[in-house]
């Protein structure tokens, strides 16, 4: 049967401490989820409504016995020994009677039951879904973490390769001019070494023409001795 509890989630014989602590606990269970929905305020009313009743000593006595009336069967004897027939007929009426009032108490007792069993159904269904949004939604997140991690990945690798390329070219470009300079340097070298060569070689000729004239002179001289002086 769904009696105000099973809203509470308490036995009948609840203490007017437990069911102050059980409404606390499920008001504030209830104030944490998303209350815009209508869903969540049809909660919240019930459970309003529940502790309106059971959290009032007078109101919960009233409710109590309204819960405890199709549990019992007043009999009512009718003496009268005079008109048994009567008294049959009255009897048989007043159990008539208390089974229709039984009857339509059951019957109450199960459409309220129908109706808990519902309601628990359709929570089950709206927080089921709510599950499954947040399972939907955090497979998203992490999709998205997966997709931001390889693009970052990629954009790590990009650069590298860039930083590598960057780097071989700055290499290449510093073994150019390194090699620039040692042939330059060398040319220089080569230069200064035909520099040199051309200085000893008009070294060389100077010496040498300088010998041939001295030679000649000398040569010169030797013939102009060798030559008789005349007499007169």
């Amino acid at each position: 049967m769904g009696t105000l509890y099973r809203v509470l989630g308490l036995a009948e014989n609840a203490s007017a401490e437990q069911i102050e602590f059980a409404h606390k606990t499920a008001l504030d269970k209830l104030q944490s989820e998303d209350l815009d929905s209508e869903q969540a305020m049809n909660r919240l009313k019930v459970l309003k409504e529940a502790y309106s009743i059971l959290g009032s000593a007078t109101r919960r006595e009233i409710y109590d016995a309204k819960l405890k009336a199709p549990r019992e069967i007043h009999y009512e004897a009718v003496p009268s020994p005079t008109l048994p027939w009567k008294a049959i007929a009255f009897g048989a009426a007043l159990l008539i009677a208390s089974g229709g009032f039984i009857y339509k108490n059951q019957r109450d007792s199960r459409l309220r039951l129908e109706e808990a069993t519902i309601q628990a159904q359709r929570v089950k269904a709206e927080t089921d879904q709510a599950i499954a949004i947040a399972e939907a939604e955090n497979a998203r997140l992490e999709q998205m973490k997966k997709h931001e991690q390889t693009r970052s990945n990629m954009l790590r690798n990009i650069e590298q390769q860039q930083a590598r390329s960057e780097g071989q070219q700055i290499s290449y470009e510093q073994e150019r001019y390194r090699q620039a300079q040692e042939r330059l340097l060398s040319l220089q070298a080569q230069e200064k070494e035909r520099q040199q060569q051309q200085a000893r070689y008009e070294k060389l000729r100077e010496e040498q023409i300088a010998r041939s004239r001295v030679q000649q002179e000398n040569a010169a001289m030797q013939r102009a001795l060798s030559i008789p002086i005349a007499r007169h």
